[in-house]
């Protein structure tokens, strides 16, 4: 697979301005996407020439795995907004996928705590918040 490679770079848009990664997540293509995951010189969170990520378009369409799969590297924004200004959890609220909804929550709830205990001391609730 080209993607596999070393000299390919995975961020380049195709004529549609697509990239490798934001084709391969519209059309459910999971066994895909994995290898070029694992690269660093990959960035998941690029829009293509419709303003979509991969991410949106795997919560858009309802492909749970890849959804599951992007959000587990850590490093797309679930929070990005579309051309329209629509976000991932709109999406799959407006979708009917409960799953999706819930993959999404789980996300931003276990994002929010590892930012807390980054930042804030357990012990001084509030502090560093505008709070005391």
């Amino acid at each position: 697979m080209l993607l596999g490679q070393d000299d390919i770079d995975p961020d380049k848009p195709d004529n549609r301005s697509q990239t490798p990664i934001s084709w391969a997540a519209r059309r459910g293509h999971e066994r895909i996407m994995v290898r070029p995951l694992e690269r660093n010189d990959l960035n998941p969170d690029t829009a293509d020439g419709y303003g979509c990520t991969p991410l949106s378009w795997t919560a858009t369409l309802g492909y749970q795995e890849i959804l599951r799969i992007l959000l587990e590297r850590g490093d797309v924004n679930p929070h990005t907004a579309d051309e329209n200004g629509r976000t991932l959890i709109s999406w799959a609220v407006e979708g009917g996928c409960l799953e999706l909804e819930m993959l999404l929550q789980r996300n931003i709830l276990t994002r929010l705590e590892e930012y807390r205990a980054e930042h804030f001391s357990p012990g001084l609730p509030g502090v560093g918040m505008g709070g005391l």
